[in-house]
C-alpha cells in the first residue's frame, strides 16, 4: 500500500473512534437489564423540566369502576390537562367534562430510580445495541386543591412514572407516557396519559 494511502487511513481511524466511542457510551449490551436508585443530577433536572404532558388525561379504574377512586370529589374517567413543569416540581391542573377543576403539586424529590431493560423484542438503538424499555420513577409529596383538596389530607404521596424507549444516557426525547399515583389516608387514585415532544434543549 503507498504510503499516502495508508497516512490517509491513519487519519480517518483516528478522527472516526473519538465518535464512535461516544456514540457507544450510551449503548447497552443484549440482556442489559438494571434498577438504580441514585440523587438527580442538575442535567436529569434539566431534562425533567422539558417533558411536555398532552392534554389528556384518564383515570385508571378496576372492575370496580369509579367507586375505588378515592381522593377526587367528584371522580371522572377523562380529564383535560395542563401541566407546568419545572426543575423542582410539576403542577398538573385537570378539568373534568362538567369543568370542575383542581390542581396537583408535585415537589420532585432529590433521588429517582432508573430502569433499563433489554426486552428482547429485536429493536435496535440508532448507535448500535438494544432499543432499552426506560422509567423514570419519582416520589414525594404532593398536595392540591379543587376537587383534589378533600382527599390530599394527612400527607399524602405520589409516584410518577416516565414510560419509553431509549439508550442508557437519560433524555426527555426516550419518554412517551406517563403515570401518576397518589395514595395517602384519604386518597387512591391513579391517572395516565401521553407526552408530547419535549422543550427544545
Amino acid at each position: 500500500m503507498p504510503l499516502r494511502h495508508v497516512v490517509v487511513l491513519a487519519l480517518a481511524t483516528g478522527l472516526l473512534a473519538p465518535a464512535a466511542a461516544y456514540a457507544c457510551a450510551c449503548c447497552a449490551d443484549d440482556g442489559h437489564w438494571s434498577e438504580r436508585s441514585a440523587p438527580l443530577s442538575g442535567i436529569e433536572r434539566d431534562e425533567l423540566a422539558r417533558v411536555r404532558l398532552r392534554p389528556a388525561a384518564r383515570t385508571f379504574v378496576s372492575p370496580a369502576g369509579l367507586v375505588g377512586v378515592l381522593g377526587i370529589a367528584p371522580p371522572s374517567l377523562t380529564y383535560a390537562v395542563s401541566a407546568t413543569t419545572s426543575r423542582l416540581r410539576w403542577s398538573l391542573r385537570l378539568r373534568d367534562a362538567r369543568g370542575r377543576v383542581g390542581t396537583l403539586v408535585l415537589a420532585l424529590p432529590r433521588t429517582a430510580t432508573l430502569l433499563t431493560a433489554d426486552v428482547r423484542d429485536g429493536r435496535r438503538a440508532g448507535a448500535g445495541g438494544p432499543l432499552l424499555y426506560k422509567e423514570w420513577r419519582l416520589a414525594g409529596r404532593v398536595t392540591g386543591t379543587g376537587i383534589f383538596a378533600a382527599g390530599l389530607t394527612g400527607g399524602p404521596r405520589f409516584r410518577l412514572i416516565l414510560q419509553g424507549r431509549g439508550v442508557l444516557c437519560t433524555a426527555a426525547e426516550n419518554f412517551a407516557h406517563w403515570t401518576l399515583q397518589v395514595t395517602g389516608p384519604r386518597s387512591h387514585f391513579s391517572l395516565f396519559g401521553s407526552l408530547r415532544p419535549p422543550a427544545p434543549a
